[in-house]
């Protein structure tokens, strides 16, 4: 027993070292009144680092043992994104011990996740859609990050998911880029001002939805003509939470177009939100007036970030440069708007050859008439 005595409370703690699954590590505790309760509560903290060490932990008591480990240090979205999938595992694999998992039942898990299929939003209960590649792949990967976080913190060797590959996604469909005269087509078409104004905003600031309609009045320095963006409003819970990432935390200055909408929205509202006043504009309302007009119009459906896609390939035409742009639109690293807009510098590598090729051509010419 290490029962030690603080020397300015003059209550008792213990502090002992304990075998963590062959690491040994070292507990202090709180402090306690008298000796008798930090000797109880030593035996207590003891007791039960065995008994975890012998306890046959199942998939469910598992995913649950995560999620509170995982919950204060993730975003709201992230934590419900992963309560999801892991409601999949529960299900199928919930009573299963994670030491006793057989290839067998695992095959049995991977089939079941290879034929999900979810309803769709219809009136009809009966439609449904076959779960893609990449939602599949969420799932499968979160098993792969129970059995790690199992093996860490409670020494469980399951190393049965982790022999099974992911599905191959399909390749992804170009981003589709409107021209200015697409988007002043489409533009005719929308019905009501604001939502005019909303679009326009996106389309010249490169905004994520969610960090466009999080703006607020008091986010905008309508003196430098700038926008500070802080904040995202999240598509399931419709609160305000973190951008996307550190870099997405930004100021940046708006063009005449971008800066007349905030203007025009600041006479229509007189507080709060800049899309919508007292509420922010509701994600489905915003994307059944953008279909509408797409149809009115007869040009094919667009995502909204697709604007995002099209702002950036305004800038790369003008001639921006490659870090103004990831700066600009709030990427982690520049390589990853190399990763996602590299196409759209092959006409300037292009331009940047030829250039070359009239210089050298100019030299040699200079050369044989001397």
């Amino acid at each position: 027993m290490a029962i030690r005595q603080d020397s300015k409370s003059r209550k008792y703690f213990f502090d002992v070292y304990y075998d963590d699954f062959g690491i040994r590590r070292r507990h202090r505790s709180k402090l306690f009144g008298t000796k008798k309760e930090a000797k109880e509560e030593e035996r207590r903290f003891l007791n039960e680092m065995e008994q975890r060490k012998s306890h046959d932990y199942t998939f469910g008591e598992m995913a649950d043992l995560y999620l509170e480990a995982k919950q204060s240090g993730w975003k709201l979205s992230t934590y419900r994104h992963a309560v999801r999938k892991l409601a999949f595992v529960k299900r199928h694999l919930g009573q299963i011990s994670m030491q006793r998992l057989t290839v067998a039942q695992y095959n049995e898990f991977m089939r079941k996740l290879n034929t999900q299929s979810s309803k769709l939003k219809s009136r009809s209960n009966r439609l449904k859609k076959a779960w893609s590649e990449r939602q599949k792949n969420a799932v499968f990967t979160m098993v792969k990050a129970l059995c790690k976080f199992a093996q860490v913190h409670y020494g469980i060797d399951c190393t049965i998911p982790f022999r099974f590959e992911r599905w191959k996604v399909p390749v992804q469909e170009e981003k589709r880029y409107l021209t200015l005269d697409e988007f002043n087509q489409f533009l005719e078409h929308v019905d009501k001002e604001k939502y005019r104004l909303f679009f326009t905003f996106l389309m010249f600031t490169g905004l994520r939805r969610g960090e466009a309609l999080g703006l607020q009045f008091s986010d905008i320095d309508f003196a430098k003509k700038t926008a500070r963006i802080h904040c995202s409003l999240n598509k399931d819970t419709h609160t305000l939470t973190s951008p996307k990432n550190r870099s997405s935390i930004r100021t940046i200055p708006l063009c005449q177009t971008a800066f007349d909408c905030v203007v025009r929205l600041k006479e229509m509202y007189c507080s709060a939100y800049v899309f919508g006043g007292r509420m922010p504009f509701a994600f489905t309302t915003i994307d059944r007036v953008k279909n509408k007009a797409c149809d009115d119009a007869g040009m094919p459906r667009f995502r909204l970030h697709d604007l995002r896609h099209s702002f950036v390939s305004l800038l790369v035409n003008s001639g921006a440069d490659i870090y103004l742009v990831a700066t600009y639109v709030g990427h982690s690293d520049v390589e990853q708007t190399l990763n996602t807009y590299s196409h759209l510098y092959t006409s300037r590598m292009d331009a940047v050859v030829s250039a070359l090729d009239t210089a050298q051509n100019t030299a040699q010419t200079a050369q044989n008439t001397a």
